[in-house]
């Protein structure tokens, strides 16, 4: 048998140039997928100690992820480094202590936080609603389209009563959140924080005080004494800048925190009623109760819901209590009040992109339908 040899033709110049290309290539392929790979490693480590310290993705997403944020993210070293930045800034801390955080209360601003009727809870648990808070309240301060010059809160509440009287009738929510919003110290509704949530907080940012409120209570004269309550912690000087007031949820207080509490509680009740202890209607039933609240606030000019949360807290009679305030059409339009003055004041259109994220969490409550009434 003869072989026959073949001649196998020599690639073309262009052949060798596309393979010379693609071995050019390889280590740049090879390092964007390795790249890659570690991004979504870091990406996942980022989630993970975020959910130690008790942050939900969901509301991560919502104030701290980019708006341009896409699952293919995860891995684009780029983003997952801008992710980092965000997380840090939102922390207080620096990019690359992020990974050091392992308690919320070791990190600027709550240091020396102060918790309140906190029994059935934490201070790690409470932590991730509080921090949250403080974020929103620092975006809010930015956004303050005409801050007022900061004054004094008077330390005692009997004078300032009179201030706030010599500007309208009664001493009721409105009035009080419009003294405070004008002499400098905002006052701030929040929705949607991390559970647990906290009833309310005292704290100064940027040496201003502010007055947060974190449930869901609607109740005007329940806000007003919640409000009225932190004010008399911030006159007492009892939070700074490193050391908020928190009241939790609980009626327990600790003995040690209890005559601080029992101050606070006496400046409110002033600050309402005039003094300590206000007349208690005599009426048992509700429209009767009502009527005589109506009665006794025009007089004294008593908001009639806090001589209710009086009597309610006297004889134990929460429904009742609930049908009167009803009655007085009071049971509602607490949290409405303060959602429209934020809005009043805070030009969220003005803050920058991370800012607006963080003032989603201002509470928005539309006035609900009139009924007829």
């Amino acid at each position: 048998m003869v072989a026959v040899l073949t001649a196998v033709p020599a690639p073309s110049r262009g052949v060798e140039a596309s393979a010379a290309a693609r071995r050019r290539r390889a280590p740049a392929v090879l390092g964007f997928w390795l790249g890659g790979r570690a991004a979504k490693t870091q990406y996942r480590s980022l989630m993970k100690r975020l959910s130690a310290l008790g942050f939900k993705k969901g509301l991560l997403r919502e104030i701290v992820f980019p708006d341009w944020w896409s699952p293919e993210c995860e891995g684009d070293p780029a983003a997952v480094a801008e992710l980092e930045f965000r997380v840090a800034r939102f922390l207080g801390s620096s990019a690359g202590s992020v990974s050091e955080v392992v308690h919320l209360a070791s990190l600027p601003g709550v240091q020396s936080a102060r918790l309140r009727h906190t029994l059935s809870t934490t201070a790690p648990k409470l932590m991730p609603a509080v921090l949250t808070s403080l974020r929103v309240a620092r975006a809010a301060l930015d956004a303050w389209s005409a801050p007022r010059p900061l004054r004094d809160v008077p330390a005692d509440p009997l004078f300032l009563r009179k201030l706030i009287l010599d500007l309208g009738t009664l001493v009721d929510l409105d009035a009080v959140v419009t003294w405070l919003w004008d002499a400098g110290i905002p006052v701030l509704a929040l929705q949607d924080l991390p559970a647990p949530k906290f009833q309310a907080m005292a704290c100064i940012l940027g040496g201003r005080p502010v007055v947060l409120l974190g449930h869901r209570v609607d109740v005007p004269s329940r806000l007003l004494f919640s409000v009225a309550h932190e004010l008399g912690h911030i006159s007492r000087g009892d939070c700074s800048a490193e050391g908020p007031v928190i009241d939790g949820e609980d009626d327990y207080c600790r003995p040690e925190d209890q005559a601080e509490e029992d101050a606070a509680n006496a400046f409110a009740l002033r600050l309402l009623g005039g003094a300590e202890s206000v007349p208690i209607p005599s009426a048992r039933e509700p429209k009767d109760l009502a009527d005589e609240a109506g009665r006794i606030g025009r007089q004294l000019r008593i908001d009639p819901g806090h001589l209710l949360q009086v009597w309610s807290k006297a004889t134990g009679d929460y429904a009742t209590t609930q049908r009167a305030l009803n009655a007085l059409w009071a049971d509602s339009g607490g949290l409405t009040l303060i959602a429209g003055r934020q809005r009043r004041e805070i030009d969220s259109d003005a803050a920058p992109e991370t800012d607006r994220a963080l003032l989603r969490l201002l509470s928005v409550v539309e006035p609900r339908p009139s009924c007829g009434r």
